[in-house]
C-alpha cells in the first residue's frame, strides 16, 4: 500500500488476518527488544529456543504470551530438558546467534553513506516541520473540532437570541424614561447587564479548553508542535464567533432598549462589547490553562471573576473604593469596557438637557451619581485597555501551556523482582512450593493464620447465585451497516449465551476484545438501557427483578468511576468561602454604617448581590465538574435541575452513598441524603456571615443577625445542572443561560416596579430576588436615617424596590418553600431521569 514509505504500527491483541498482513515485527518485552525481522521468521526463532506455537494459538497471541511469567511454561516443547523461565534479556541475547539477528547485526555494522540519506533522516530542527506549516496544521485541527462542537455555538447564539429578547422586553423603551437621574439608573443597569451577558458568555471556554487539554500536552511532549502553534488558532478562529455574538446583541437591543439614536455610538457599543467578548475568551482560556482541571479552574478562576466584577465601578462606586484596593480597579477590565460604554451613551444628544437646579447636563449627572468617568477620552481609554488585556491573556494562556505540566502524571510500573533464573520450574515465591505436598499444605495454612489475624467487622450477608440461560441481546440495525446489503432488522451482539455463578467462587469471563464479554455483564447488571434482551435469569432460582437485584449486588465497571477531587474538594471549598469572606469585607469595608446617601445603599446591596451571584454560582460550576465524572456511573439524574446550594452539597455525599443510577431508593433513604450535608453547610454559613457581617459594619442585633444569617444559609444558590445534560461540559454551558436570567430578575440590575407588567411573574419566580428581598429590608428596611433627597432610608426602599420591612416573615417562607420545591425535584429526578445510554 506504501511502496516507499515505512510505516510502524502498535498492536494490541491483534486478529491473525490483521497481524499478516505486516512484513517486520518488533517485539518488545521488559524493555527488551526480544525479536526484530521478518514476520516469517519470528516462530522459527521461538522454536530455536524451545517454544513452539500450537496450531490452534494465533501467532499473534503467542507472541504476547512466550515471554510472560504465568503463560511461557505451556509452550516449552523440548521434553528431554527440565523447564526454566527464560527472560526476556535472555531471549534478546539469544537473538543476537540466530540468523536473523546476525544479519541485522551485520546490516548495522556496516557505516551508512550520508550522500544517500533521504534529508528527513536526521533531524535538523525541533520540530518536523516549519512554522508555518505546524500553524496550517493547528488552524486546520482547530477549525476541525470547531464544527464538531458546533452544536455548542448554536447553542451560544441561540442562548443570546433569547436573552436579547427578554432584555429588549424588559428595558422596553416604551417603559424607560430619559428626564432623570433615577431613569439613567435604569440605563446604566441595562448597559452593565449587557457587558456582563457578552462576557460571560464565554465561560464554555473553560471547560471546553480543559477538554482538549490531555491530548495537548501529550502531543506537547512529543514536540508536536509549540504551544504558540496551538494557542493562536483557538484565539484566531474564535473572532468570528465574537462578531456573531455581539452583532445579535446589539442589532437586536440597541434601538428597542432606546439607546441614544445615533448610528456612530451604535458601532461604538458594538466595538467594544467585541472587544469585551474577545478579553473574556482569552481570560477564560488562561484560567483553564493555569488551572488544569475543572475543580481548580472553576474555585480559583471564580475567585479571579469576582475581583474583577465587584470592582468593575457599578457593583461598588468607584469613589467609594478602600485605598488598600484601588488597584483592583485598575486592573479590572470590566472597568474599561464600563467606562466607554456609559460615557458612549450618557454623552449622547438626548441626555444633553440640564435638569433644574443642576449646571451639569442629565447624562454627566448620571454618570458622576455613579462614580463613572465623564471625559470623551474614557471611551478610547476603554479601547486601548481591552485591547490590551486582550493580548495580554492570551499571552498567558501561551506561557501556561508552554510551561504547566498536567497534575495527574502517568508513570511507569516497574517490578521491584528482578527476573532471575533461580525459579527452577518457571514459578517463583510460595508458587514454587505447589510440587511438595506438605510445603503447599503448610503455605495455606500460613496464609490462612495471616487472614484470621486481620480484625475488623464481618457483615452477615446471603449467599446468591445467579442463573442465565439462552441470553440474547440484539440492538436496531445501523444504518450503515444496512447500506452495505445488511437485510436483517437486528444486529445480534449475544446469541444464546448460557452460564451460572456460583456464591463464594470467582469466575472469570474471559474473550478476545469484541467477544461481547462487558456487553453480556451489562445484561446480567441490569445495565442496558437500549437494545431487545431475550432469554432467563434467576438468582437463587427466583426470577430476577432489577429494583431488588441493584440492592443486593454490586457491579465495578472496567472504567474508573472515582472521582480524586470529591474529598479534597471540601477543604478548597471551605478554604474559598472563607477567602471570599475575608475580600468581601475588606472591599466593603464598614458600609453597613453609612446610610446617608443612596449610593451608600447600593454599596451594601452590591456586596450583597455579588456573594449571592458568585458563592452559588462557583459552588455549583465546581460541583458541577466533580459530579459530572461521578454521575455517570452512579445516579440516574443527569446534571441540571436547579437546587439552593444546600441541596448541591448533599449530592455530593449522596452520590458517594450509593450507586444511584441503578438503585431506586425510597423517599425517607432520598430524604435522609438530602439533609445529611446540611450541618457543614451550616459551618459554611457561619464562617462567612460572621466575617462579612462583621467586618461591613451591620447593626449588631441578635434579629437582624439572625436574619442575615438566615437568608445566607439558604441562599448559597448552587444551580447545578444534575438533570437535563449529558455531561458537565454542556451543563456549563446550559448553565448559563440560568445564571443570566436570575442576575438580570435579581432586583439590583432592574428594580421590581420599573420592570414592565409582562415580566413581574419572573421576578416572582425567581429565588435570587427574594433573598436579595431579605437581605435588604432585614437590615435597612426599619432604618429612617434621611438621605440627600430628603426620603428616609424606609421610604426610598419602599418606593424604588418596593421593600417592605413587615414582609420580612413572608419572604423567609418564601425561601423555604423554594428549599422544599427543590427538595422534591430532586427526590423526583433521581428517581425517574436516566441518560445513560448503553
Amino acid at each position: 500500500m506504501w511502496p516507499c514509505t515505512p510505516r510502524e504500527e502498535t498492536l494490541l491483541q491483534p486478529a491473525p488476518e490483521t497481524s499478516d498482513l505486516f512484513d517486520d515485527i518488533i517485539l518488545l518485552s521488559d524493555g527488551q527488544i526480544v525479536y526484530q525481522g521478518p514476520r516469517e521468521h519470528v516462530l522459527g526463532f521461538f522454536e530455536y529456543m524451545g517454544f513452539k506455537c500450537p496450531e490452534r494459538k494465533g501467532a499473534a497471541d503467542f507472541l504476547q504470551e512466550v515471554t510472560s511469567r504465568k503463560d511461557q511454561k505451556q509452550y516449552w516443547v523440548r521434553e528431554d530438558q527440565p523447564y526454566r523461565f527464560i527472560t526476556a534479556k535472555e531471549f534478546s541475547e539469544a537473538f543476537q546467534s540466530f540468523h536473523v539477528g546476525m544479519k541485522l547485526g551485520d546490516e548495522l555494522g556496516v557505516p551508512s553513506e550520508k550522500t544517500k540519506s533521504h534529508p528527513a533522516a536526521l533531524t535538523t530542527r525541533k520540530y518536523g516541520a516549519g512554522k508555518k506549516e505546524l500553524l496550517k496544521a493547528c488552524i486546520s485541527r482547530e477549525y476541525l473540532l470547531m464544527k464538531r462542537n458546533s452544536y455548542v455555538y448554536i447553542f451560544k447564539f441561540i442562548h443570546l437570541t433569547m436573552m436579547a429578547f427578554i432584555t429588549m422586553t424588559l428595558f422596553l423603551r416604551t417603559e424607560m424614561k430619559h428626564d432623570s437621574v433615577v431613569g439613567g439608573g435604569i440605563y446604566m443597569g441595562a448597559l452593565f447587564f449587557g457587558l456582563i451577558t457578552i462576557m460571560f458568555n464565554g465561560m464554555a471556554e473553560i471547560s471546553m479548553t480543559i477538554a482538549k487539554l490531555p491530548v495537548f500536552y501529550k502531543q506537547r511532549d512529543l514536540l508536536f508542535y509549540p504551544s504558540w502553534a496551538y494557542a493562536l488558532p483557538t484565539w484566531i478562529l474564535k473572532i468570528p464567533i465574537s462578531f456573531a455574538e455581539v452583532s445579535i446583541w446589539v442589532f437586536l437591543t440597541y434601538n428597542v432598549i432606546g439607546f441614544d439614536p445615533n448610528v456612530e455610538r451604535l458601532f461604538k457599543q458594538y466595538l467594544i462589547l467585541v472587544l469585551v467578548n474577545q478579553m473574556a475568551s482569552g481570560l477564560f482560556r488562561f484560567i483553564a490553562a493555569a488551572g488544569r482541571n475543572m475543580v481548580v479552574a472553576n474555585t480559583f478562576g471564580a475567585f479571579a471573576l469576582l475581583i474583577l466584577f465587584a470592582l468593575g465601578g457599578f457593583v461598588l462606586s468607584r469613589e467609594d473604593i478602600k485605598k488598600w484596593w484601588i488597584w483592583g480597579y485598575w486592573i479590572s477590565p470590566m472597568m474599561y469596557g464600563q467606562n466607554a460604554l456609559m460615557v458612549n451613551e450618557f454623552l449622547g444628544n438626548q441626555w444633553r438637557r440640564v435638569l433644574p437646579g443642576s449646571n451639569e447636563s442629565l447624562g454627566i449627572t448620571v454618570l458622576m451619581s455613579r462614580g463613572f468617568f465623564h471625559d470623551p477620552d474614557w471611551y478610547w481609554f476603554g479601547v486601548g485597555g481591552l485591547l490590551g488585556f486582550i493580548v495580554l491573556f492570551n499571552f498567558f494562556y501561551t506561557l501556561a501551556l508552554a510551561y504547566l505540566k498536567p497534575f495527574e502524571k502517568n508513570q511507569a510500573v516497574i517490578s521491584e523482582k528482578p527476573e532471575g533464573n533461580e525459579q527452577a520450574n518457571g514459578v517463583g515465591g510460595k508458587l514454587q512450593l505447589s510440587n511438595n505436598g506438605s510445603n503447599s499444605s503448610n503455605v495455606t495454612r500460613s496464609e490462612a493464620t495471616t487472614v484470621n489475624k486481620k480484625k475488623g467487622m464481618v457483615l452477615p450477608f446471603e449467599p446468591h447465585s445467579i442463573t442465565f440461560v439462552d441470553i440474547i441481546y440484539s440492538v436496531d440495525m445501523p444504518q450503515e451497516i444496512k447500506k452495505q446489503g445488511a437485510n436483517e432488522d437486528k444486529l445480534v451482539l449475544l446469541k444464546g449465551v448460557s452460564g451460572s455463578f456460583r456464591p463464594g467462587v470467582l469466575t472469570a469471563l474471559m474473550g478476545v476484545s469484541g467477544a461481547g464479554k462487558t456487553t453480556l455483564m451489562d445484561v446480567l447488571a441490569g445495565r442496558k438501557t437500549g437494545g431487545y434482551i431475550e432469554g432467563n435469569i434467576t438468582v437463587s432460582g427466583f426470577p430476577k427483578k432489577q429494583e431488588t437485584f441493584a440492592r443486593v449486588s454490586g457491579y465495578c465497571e472496567q472504567n474508573d468511576i472515582h472521582s480524586p477531587h470529591v474529598i479534597a474538594y471540601t477543604a478548597v471549598r471551605l478554604l474559598f468561602t472563607t477567602f471570599i469572606a475575608l475580600m468581601f469585607g475588606t472591599l466593603f469595608w464598614d458600609l453597613g454604617t453609612k446610610t446617608k446617601k443612596r449610593q451608600d445603599l447600593a454599596n451594601a446591596m452590591g456586596s450583597m448581590y455579588a456573594a449571592v451571584l458568585f458563592l452559588g454560582i462557583q459552588n455549583a460550576a465546581s460541583r458541577k465538574s466533580v459530579l459530572g465524572c461521578i454521575l455517570p456511573c452512579h445516579m440516574p439524574v443527569p446534571r441540571h435541575v436547579f437546587f439552593l446550594f444546600v441541596y448541591v452539597e448533599a449530592f455530593t455525599l449522596e452520590r458517594k452513598l450509593c450507586k444511584m443510577r441503578y438503585i431506586r431508593t425510597d423517599f425517607r433513604t432520598r430524604k435522609l441524603q438530602v439533609l445529611i450535608e446540611i450541618p457543614y453547610i451550616f459551618v459554611q454559613a457561619a464562617v462567612y456571615g460572621l466575617i462579612v457581617y462583621a467586618m461591613i459594619g451591620f447593626e449588631w442585633t441578635a434579629a437582624k443577625f439572625f436574619w442575615y444569617f438566615f437568608f445566607m444559609y439558604f441562599t448559597f444558590y448552587g444551580m447545578m445542572a444534575v438533570a437535563v445534560t449529558p455531561n458537565h461540559h454542556i451543563a456549563a454551558i446550559v448553565s448559563s443561560a440560568f445564571y443570566g436570567l436570575w442576575n438580570v430578575f435579581s432586583g439590583f440590575i432592574i428594580p421590581r416596579p420599573s420592570i414592565p407588567i409582562w415580566w413581574r411573574w419572573y421576578y416572582y419566580i425567581c429565588p435570587v430576588s427574594w433573598t436579595l428581598y431579605g437581605l435588604v429590608v432585614s437590615q435597612f428596611g426599619d432604618i429612617r436615617d434621611v438621605l440627600e433627597d430628603g426620603q428616609t432610608v424606609e421610604q426610598y426602599l419602599r418606593n424604588y424596590f418596593d421593600f417592605r420591612h413587615e414582609f420580612i416573615g413572608v419572604v423567609a417562607g418564601v425561601i423555604v418553600a423554594f428549599t422544599v420545591l427543590f427538595g422534591a425535584i430532586f427526590t423526583v429526578s433521581i428517581k425517574l431521569f436516566n441518560f445513560q445510554k448503553r
